[in-house]
C-alpha cells in the first residue's frame, strides 16, 4: 500500500500498515505543502480497515492516513506525532491510540504489540526531521512531517505471527530496550531503505527465527505507482535475500511486487 505499506488480514480483521498511495514528485516537494492525492487513494481501492498502524510521521508513511482513517473509521495506532497530525485533520480523538512499547493492543482477532525503535540516518542527518507535529497543524511542507521515534509491530492472530518494520534491525540487543523481546515470529518484514548491517541482521534472525522474511521500504516513492516498482537508489533486494539465506538457510526471503499476496501459515506449519 505504498512505500512501506501493507494490508494484513485473516479474513475477519483487516490491518493497514503505513498506507500511502500519494506520490509527490521531487519538484512538488520543493514547491509547496503536501496534500493527499485522493484520486490515487481511489485507484488503490482501499475500502476497509479495522486499524491503521503507522511506523512514524514522515510524509511517506502518514500523508494519507488521516483521510483513510476518517473514511473507514479505523483506529489509528502510532507515535504522538502521528496522532497529533490525525487530530489536526479532523480524526476523532477516540479513534487514536498511542503505541507504547511492550503494551499489547487488541483489534478484532489480532493482538498487536508495538516495539519502540528509532529512525535510521538519512545522509548526514542522524535523526532526520525529528520533532512533534502540533494538534493544530495546518498545511505542511515535507520537512514539517516530523517524527518523534518509530514503532515496529508484532501482530498475532489464529496462531500466525508477523513482525512489521519499515527499517533495518537495530544493533544486537537494542531492539529489546522498549517493548520486550520480539521472540520467535513466523514472518518478518525488514526495511531496505538504508544500510542493513550484517551484525544487526544476524542477531535479528537469531532472535525471531522466522520462516519467511519479506523485504519492505525498497520502493522508490517518487516513482508513480502505476508505472510499477522502481527501486530506491543503492537498494539491492536480491543481494539482501542472498544474505538472509546465507545466515539462516531455512528462512525464505521474498521481494513482492505491487498487488502480490502472501499467505502466512500458522507458526511452525508449512505454507
Amino acid at each position: 500500500l505504498g512505500t512501506a505499506g501493507w494490508e494484513i488480514s485473516d479474513g475477519q480483521t483487516t490491518i493497514w500498515v503505513d498506507p500511502v498511495p500519494t506520490r509527490p514528485t521531487i519538484p512538488q516537494l520543493c514547491s509547496g505543502a503536501l496534500e493527499p492525492d485522493r484520486e490515487a487513494q481511489r485507484r488503490m481501492e482501499l475500502r476497509h480497515a479495522d486499524a491503521i498502524l503507522v511506523n512514524h510521521a514522515h510524509f511517506d508513511h502518514v500523508l494519507d492516513v488521516p483521510d483513510l482513517a476518517k473514511r473507514t473509521g479505523a483506529l489509528v495506532i502510532g507515535t504522538q506525532s502521528t496522532l497529533n497530525l490525525c487530530q489536526s485533520r479532523g480524526v476523532d480523538p477516540a479513534r487514536l491510540r498511542l503505541a507504547v512499547g511492550g503494551k499489547p493492543i487488541t483489534v478484532g482477532t489480532f493482538t498487536i504489540t508495538p516495539h519502540a525503535t528509532r529512525h535510521g540516518p538519512i545522509g548526514p542527518l542522524s535523526d532526520p526531521f525529528e520533532g512533534s507535529i502540533s494538534k493544530s497543524a495546518g498545511s505542511l511542507w515535507f520537512w514539517q512531517f516530523t517524527q518523534d521515534g518509530t514503532r515496529s509491530y508484532r501482530l498475532e492472530a489464529n496462531g500466525a505471527s508477523v513482525y512489521v518494520s519499515a527499517g533495518a534491525p537495530l544493533p544486537p540487543g537494542q531492539e529489546f530496550l522498549s517493548g520486550g523481546r520480539i521472540g520467535p515470529t513466523g514472518t518478518v518484514m525488514v526495511g531496505l531503505a538504508g544500510p542493513v548491517p550484517q551484525a544487526n541482521l544476524e542477531a535479528f534472525l537469531a532472535e525471531v527465527k522466522p520462516a519467511f522474511v519479506i523485504a519492505s521500504h525498497y520502493d522508490n516513492f517518487f516513482h508513480p505507482l502505476e508505472r510499477g516498482v522502481s527501486l530506491l537508489p543503492g537498494v539491492d533486494p536480491a543481494r539482501f535475500a542472498a544474505r538472509v539465506k546465507a545466515i539462516r538457510p531455512e528462512t525464505k526471503a521474498y521481494v513482492p511486487d505491487y498487488g502480490q499476496r502472501f499467505f502466512a501459515p500458522p507458526d511452525g506449519e508449512s505454507p
